[in-house]
């Protein structure tokens, strides 16, 4: 729950996960030859959260709006894309409740 969720805790994923890829596209874009592609990887859980998400919902989220800016920023010299896959089938996904599964 987003109340007992120490705040450090979000801040440390958007620090792994957003200010990472922030930063290499930061860096890497200028860099890149014309008609090459950046490629960002978010997740479902922006357009499809689930109770207990807040954080990845949020940082996916902002994942998204950051590919959106970056191809204004970078387009047409580059192309700049998210992936949001859905839930993928390991141990974690093995261990979820069936009705959460289907959904």
């Amino acid at each position: 729950s987003i109340t007992s969720l120490p705040t450090a805790d979000t801040a440390a994923l958007f620090s792994s996960k957003f200010w990472s890829a922030y930063n290499c596209c930061k860096h890497l874009g200028p860099q890149l030859a014309d008609g090459g592609a950046i490629a960002l990887v978010a997740g479902v859980l922006n357009r499809r959260p689930g109770i207990n998400c807040v954080p990845l919902a949020a940082v996916n989220g902002a994942l998204e709006g950051l590919t959106r800016a970056l191809a204004l920023e970078f387009g047409p010299r580059l192309r700049v894309n998210v992936l949001s896959p859905g839930f993928c089938d390991t141990e974690r996904f093995d261990r979820m409740e069936p009705s959460k599964k289907a959904a």
